[in-house]
C-alpha cells in the first residue's frame, strides 16, 4: 500500500467512529472530496454519504430509488459482466466527472456496487489504483454494511405483528398514561420475489433508514426542550421515545411509533414539520392523529397507511400527509373506525355487489348531488334509464332513494368502502 493511503486505511479500521455505515461513507467522502453511495446489483440505492447532489447516474438519493440515467439497465448489465472483486472500474458518464466503481461480494457473487464520484481532476483515481488500498476500503464497507444488516435484523425484525408490538410496549410500561402518534413509511412497492436469493436483507435496510428518520423526528421535540431517545434506552420524564415495527407482509413498509408522557405539552408531528422537510425525510410519510388508547394501535397504523395512500393517489408530491390532507375523508374514517361500523356500511351496500352497473349509477348519482340529468350525461345514457336504475336500487336496498337519510347513509357507506 502506498504511503499516501496508509493513514486513511488506519483511520477507517482503528477509529471507533467508523464502525457504522453512515460514518464510514461520510468519512471517505470527506477524505477524497467525493460522493459515495452503495447500490444493489439492480441499481437500487441502499446507502449514501450525506449531502449528495444529483449526478450523471441518478437525480435523487431516496432509499431504494433507482438510477435515472437513460441507459441504466444496459450499463448495469455491462458493469456486472466486467466486475471483478477488488478491481475498480473507471466509468465516464459525463464530462467533468470522475467515477469509480468497486464491487461488494459474498462468496464470489457481487451483491452491491459502490460508486465513488468526484469532480474531474481531484485525483480520486490515483488513490484507488493502489489495489491494496482499494481492497482495504472495500473490505471496510463490506464489514459495516453486513454488520448493520445483522444488528438491525436482530434488534427490530423479531416483532412480526401488531399484537407482538403491543406486548413489547406492555413489557416496557408504555401501554398506559401515554400519548401516541403513528408514522407510516413506504419506501416503494416491490416484488419480494425479486430479492429472494439476494445477500441483502432489504427489510433490515429499510428499518435502518426508518430508525434514522425516527431520530430526526424525535429531534424536533428535543429542540423545544424535550429529548428524544432510542428504543430501549432509559426513559426520563417528558422525553418522547420511538419504537419501530416492520410490516412483515410489505417488504419496504415500516412504522414509527412516537410515545409521549401524557403530562407533556404536545404538538402532533405535522405541527413541527413545517416548511421544507427534505433534510428530515427522503420518502413520503403518513401520520395518524394523536391517540391515548394503545389498543387502537392496529387501527391507527391502518389509518396512517391510508392517509399516505390518499396523498399519493391525489398526485401530491409533498412528503408528509396527515388527516388534515383528507378533508371529508378524515370524518368518514372517524365515523367508521370500528369493526362494527364498517360491517354496517358493508351490509348497506351488499345487495348491489352483484350489480356493478347499479353500484356505478348510485355512486355517480350521489356524486352529482342527486341530479338525474348530470348523472345521465356522465354515464352517457338517457334520464329514463337512470330513473329505472334508481327504482331497482330502491327495491334491492329496501330504502327509498328519495329520502335524504338514505342518500347520506349510502354516500358514507360508499366512502367507507372505497377509502377505508
Amino acid at each position: 500500500m502506498s504511503e499516501k493511503n496508509a493513514p486513511v486505511t488506519t483511520a477507517l479500521f482503528e477509529s471507533e467512529r467508523y464502525t457504522r455505515v453512515q460514518s464510514t461513507l461520510d468519512h471517505i467522502s470527506e477524505l477524497f472530496d467525493c460522493q459515495v453511495y452503495v447500490e444493489d446489483s439492480g441499481g437500487r440505492l441502499l446507502y449514501t454519504s450525506a449531502g449528495n447532489k444529483p449526478d450523471a447516474w441518478r437525480s435523487g438519493f431516496a432509499p431504494f430509488s433507482t438510477p435515472t440515467h437513460a441507459n441504466a439497465q444496459e450499463l448495469l448489465g455491462k458493469w456486472q459482466t466486467n466486475m471483478q472483486i477488488y478491481r475498480l472500474q473507471k466509468v465516464v458518464l459525463s464530462e467533468g466527472e470522475e467515477r469509480i466503481l468497486l464491487p461488494l461480494a459474498y462468496q464470489g457473487n457481487v451483491f452491491a456496487i459502490v460508486h465513488y464520484v468526484a469532480r474531474a481532476g481531484t485525483g480520486l483515481l490515483q488513490h484507488f489504483l493502489d489495489q491494496e488500498f482499494a481492497k482495504a476500503v472495500s473490505d471496510k464497507i463490506y464489514i459495516v454494511v453486513i454488520g448493520s444488516i445483522n444488528i438491525i435484523r436482530k434488534r427490530y425484525l423479531p416483532i412480526e405483528s401488531v399484537s407482538g408490538f403491543l406486548e413489547v410496549l406492555r413489557g416496557l410500561d408504555e401501554h398506559r398514561g401515554r400519548t401516541y402518534q403513528v408514522a407510516y413509511i413506504d419506501f416503494g412497492g416491490v416484488d419480494p420475489q425479486q430479492f429472494s436469493s439476494s445477500v441483502v436483507d432489504y427489510a433490515s435496510v429499510a428499518m435502518r433508514h426508518t430508525k434514522d428518520i425516527a431520530k430526526r423526528l424525535v429531534g424536533l421535540y428535543r429542540e423545544a426542550g424535550q429529548h428524544g431517545d432510542e428504543r430501549f434506552a432509559t426513559k426520563q420524564s417528558g422525553e418522547p421515545r420511538f419504537y419501530l415495527l416492520h410490516r412483515r407482509e410489505d417488504l419496504l413498509q415500516t412504522v414509527i411509533l412516537i410515545v409521549h408522557d401524557s403530562g407533556s405539552a404536545l404538538d402532533p408531528l405535522e405541527a413541527r414539520l413545517t416548511g421544507e422537510v427534505g433534510d428530515l425525510l427522503e420518502v413520503q410519510m403518513g401520520l395518524s392523529p394523536l391517540f391515548t388508547n394503545v389498543e387502537e394501535m392496529g387501527d391507527r397504523i391502518e389509518q396512517a397507511q391510508r392517509i399516505l395512500e390518499f396523498g399519493r393517489h391525489n398526485g401530491d408530491e409533498k412528503l408528509v400527509f396527515s388527516e388534515h390532507d383528507l378533508g371529508f375523508d378524515a370524518f368518514v374514517w372517524q365515523l367508521f373506525n370500528t369493526q362494527q361500523a364498517r360491517a354496517y356500511a358493508g351490509a348497506a351496500l351488499r345487495p348491489l355487489e352483484r350489480h356493478p352497473e347499479l353500484m356505478q349509477t348510485l355512486e355517480t348519482y350521489l356524486g352529482n348531488d342527486g341530479n338525474v340529468t348530470k348523472t345521465a350525461e356522465q354515464l352517457v345514457v338517457d334520464r329514463r334509464t337512470i330513473t329505472y336504475r334508481l327504482e331497482r336500487i330502491t327495491n334491492l336496498l329496501g330504502r327509498p332513494m328519495s329520502s335524504m337519510e338514505t342518500r347520506v347513509l349510502l354516500f358514507l357507506a360508499l366512502k367507507a368502502q372505497k377509502r377505508l
